[in-house]
């Protein structure tokens, strides 16, 4: 009885291996989004972060395929925002200050597409910009 109880055990933990090994290739995260994934983390560590009077970066993900996602809030009353002016005039100033930057050529050179997303104070959806790496050549 023991043999077989071994025997089984010894099978069972196996197979667990085995399947652990098969997810972990199936699903494997390839090295960018490792990179990118770190990145974020040390940047989490740090939020949040007040940039101005009316925005504070409360952190940064990475969503698939390599999206790389900042998370702010609008600290101002937003019942009052022009939601489409304010979208404008962000991506307005953040093109040319993301062109500005040495790591610009990362995020082309592997597609990396710069999202910034927007919520109030009550966490309330104010926009969304996605920044193609298209956009970022000169």
């Amino acid at each position: 009885m023991k043999g077989i109880s071994k025997r089984q055990n010894q099978l069972f933990l196996l197979s667990f291996f085995l399947i652990l090994i098969f997810a972990q290739c199936a699903t494997g995260e390839s090295k960018l989004h490792k990179q990118m994934k770190i990145e974020a983390a040390t940047v989490n560590m740090q939020c949040p972060i007040n940039l101005s009077n009316e925005i504070r970066l409360d952190s940064v993900s990475v969503l698939t395929p390599n999206i790389f996602k900042y998370n702010h809030t609008y600290l101002s009353d937003a019942s009052v925002l022009d939601t489409v002016s304010f979208k404008d005039s962000l991506s307005a100033e953040l093109i040319p200050q993301l062109k500005a930057i040495p790591q610009k050529t990362f995020f082309i050179e592997n597609n990396i597409v710069i999202e910034y997303s927007f919520k109030d104070r009550s966490n309330k959806y104010i926009c969304k910009i996605s920044i193609d790496p298209e956009k970022l050549k000169n």
